[in-house]
């Protein structure tokens, strides 16, 4: 979704100076290339006038071949497919919490979990 257009409200019109008049425009990110590693952060928690709470939405991810090429505008936009190599998680609330990790280890393929509350 962080690509999809999006239409500028009114009092965001811009001058037109082949019509002469304010127009109302559309935007949309477009990203020219991708880094070697990707990082992505999600967001945890939503905010309300009168409330706070985490954000319990599954995100479903490939554990490999997560193809971002279709998102790049710039010419190298066929190299960018990536593998999921480790996931950083926080468990608690606002005020604090706890944060553990999964990443799967380069030298044997497997999934370890780091938790440094377990013995």
């Amino acid at each position: 979704m962080f690509g999809a257009p999006e239409r500028l409200g009114q009092a965001d019109a811009w001058f037109c100076s082949g019509c002469k008049e304010h127009v109302r425009a559309t935007k949309a990110l477009t990203l020219w290339s991708a880094p070697p590693v990707l990082v992505v952060q999600l967001k945890r928690f939503a905010f309300s006038r009168h409330q706070r709470s985490r954000i319990n939405t599954t995100v479903d991810f490939p554990v490999s071949g997560l193809d971002m090429g279709p998102f790049l505008a710039g010419p190298a936009a066929g190299g960018a497919v990536y593998d999921l190599f480790a996931v950083s998680e926080h468990m608690g609330g606002l005020g604090g919490g706890h944060y553990t990790a999964q990443v799967r280890s380069v030298a044997d393929g497997q999934w370890y979990d780091c938790d440094d509350s377990v013995p």
